[in-house]
């Protein structure tokens, strides 16, 4: 038996779905299901076909998501707030497609871009006995020397060793970060045992996600190991990690918070982190803030957060010595997230489309963005 359960996407995960999910008309979504089942056959077979190469160009359709027929118009776009950077541009279909695009991480050089792919439309995520269908899969593309990019390849990481932590096959990994010589990637996934629901859970959460860590050799990840003193039977996940793989600031619905979802830093030292720390306010609201990343720079914390309403790119100085200052600054609005940097200073991030109609209004997709500073000499789509 197939039923839909949420929302499946980084932002949605930890708070950000905006919409009942399932759709209305059983034949289209038979249809839909028939066109999903069709994809996860081929994207489980590609996965399984990595050699030395490295990993397969991604095979999952975009038929599905091609597909479906929306009413309305995505009104709420992204908006620029600040001086400092350029209005938002969207990516072009070499990378965005019919199907949502999502947790965007770019390599400090802005060369390699790592993403959330679904194949199926966000209100079409389904789970067979309680386990999730992996219509999803997290996706990267290389810069080409003439500019442009590379076809998706597959990051495979639902493998892991189960006596580490992790399940043999672990489901709906998610935001991901690849260590800048690419030896390394730390990602969030559902665990454990990556079942979608749990029993013993705390109250009011129905899965539970965690973070882990894997070598990899050619974009091909090893097994992936739980993150030890890091995880819990709450949420975990949203991560941003520094190059060195030793400084982690992540999301977390565990008490101690200031709101329903928090950031919380933690540093490993010798192999083992250190006990997780709530940040303060104004980092921190009542509301729930996600997504962070330090400016290359190293002069602000900027993060995802709802405490206006509506989800949006904030940001709060750090000072000299490591505090934070004492307010925050909406950077972007327009239900946006998943604030990535090159070291030159674009930011890229995610903006849901919300399409309205006449009755109804429903998240339909999700695409890459980018911004540029004010004095950057070209538009952040533009690379060298």
């Amino acid at each position: 038996m197939r039923f839909v359960v949420f929302c499946l996407f980084g932002m949605a995960l930890l708070g950000m779905a905006l919409s009942a999910c399932g759709g209305d008309d059983p034949a289209q979504d038979a249809g839909l299901d028939a066109l999903v089942d069709a994809g996860l056959d081929a994207g489980l077979d590609a996965g399984d076909s990595m050699g030395d190469e490295g990993p397969a160009v991604a095979p999952l359709s975009t038929l599905g998501c091609e597909m479906s027929e929306h009413t309305g118009l995505d009104i709420i776009q992204p908006q620029t707030l600040i001086a400092d950077f350029s209005a938002p541009r969207r990516l072009p279909d070499s990378i965005n497609t019919p199907c949502p695009q999502d947790a965007v991480e770019m390599s400090p050089d802005g060369r390699r871009m790592v993403f959330h792919y679904s194949v199926n439309l966000i209100d079409t995520v389904l789970i067979p006995e309680g386990r999730f269908i992996e219509g999803t899969e997290v996706r990267f593309q290389e810069q080409l020397q003439d500019g442009d990019w590379d076809a998706a390849r597959v990051l495979e990481l639902r493998r892991g060793d189960p006596e580490a932590g992790c399940a043999e096959v672990c489901s709906a990994p998610g935001e991901t970060w690849v260590a800048p010589d690419g030896s390394r990637v730390i990602y969030h996934a559902l665990g454990p045992n990556c079942i979608g629901y749990q029993q013993g859970l705390p109250e009011g959460q129905f899965f539970d996600l965690d973070l882990y860590e894997a070598p990899m050799t050619n974009m091909v990840p090893g097994d992936g190991v739980a993150l030890e003193g890091i995880n819990s039977e709450y949420i975990e996940g949203e991560q941003w990690v520094t190059g060195d793989g030793n400084s982690l600031i992540f999301a977390s619905n565990r008490p101690g918070g200031q709101g329903g979802i928090d950031l919380w830093r933690a540093e490993r030292t010798e192999g083992a982190w250190s006990a997780p720390e709530c940040l303060p306010e104004p980092v921190n609201s009542a509301g729930d803030e996600k997504q962070a990343v330090i400016s290359p720079d190293g002069q602000w914390i900027y993060f995802a957060s709802d405490r206006s309403g509506m989800t949006g790119i904030w940001r709060v100085a750090i000072e000299p010595d490591g505090s934070f200052g004492a307010e925050a600054e909406n950077v972007i609005t327009g239900y946006v997230g998943e604030p990535s940097f090159t070291e030159d200073g674009r930011l890229f991030f995610v903006h849901v489309e919300v399409y309205f109609g006449e009755e109804s209004w429903e998240v339909v997709d999700s695409d890459i963005y980018c911004v540029e500073p004010s004095d950057h000499a070209l538009p952040c789509t533009q690379w060298r």
